[in-house]
């Protein structure tokens, strides 16, 4: 993809305002504040340790970068958008939940993986029930489309099933 077609097709993503909003300023010192703020109060609640505060206070925070995988099967190539977290605020608090969530995710009956964990699931299922329906689903957006509220209750769900 030429640079002028790649810069057209990321601006027609970012105009989508069901999607992405145009912000006036950049909020990362803010949010990163907010976030240290945060992580002193759950320290001085008995919550977390001075370790966790450590390994999870944003130091040199950057906001967050959107670059595009151009689609070469689909017609005039649009964009999957990747949105790098890498430096965000919010970067080793997330690898903090996916550190502690991982092994109770990955032993739900509905997580895969990989093609491959699908393809093995797949065999060991062989002959597959009568009833099945096989679907494919073109998901645009997804991560932009799950609920931030209904991403919280999952892991409080998981959270609770995997303390009991």
């Amino acid at each position: 993809m030429d640079k002028a077609n790649y810069i057209a097709e990321a601006e027609r993503q970012l105009s989508d305002e069901r999607l992405y909003k145009k912000l006036d300023y950049d909020p990362t010192s803010e949010l990163s504040s907010k976030i240290s703020t945060a992580l002193q109060t759950m320290h001085n609640d008995g919550h977390i340790d001075k370790d966790t505060i450590g390994y999870s206070k944003p130091e040199k925070a950057k906001p967050d970068r959107l670059y595009l995988l151009p689609k070469i099967h689909k017609v005039n190539n649009p964009g999957r958008p990747i949105v790098s977290g890498n430096g965000l605020p919010t970067e080793k608090i997330s690898e903090f939940v996916d550190f502690h969530l991982r092994s109770y995710v990955e032993n739900l009956t509905s997580h895969i993986q990989d093609i491959t964990d699908y393809l093995r699931k797949m065999e060991s299922m062989n002959p597959l029930p009568l009833e099945t329906l096989l679907v494919t689903l073109d998901v645009t957006s997804l991560y932009t489309k799950i609920p931030h509220d209904d991403r919280i209750q999952s892991c409080r769900e998981i959270w609770a099933r995997a303390t009991l």
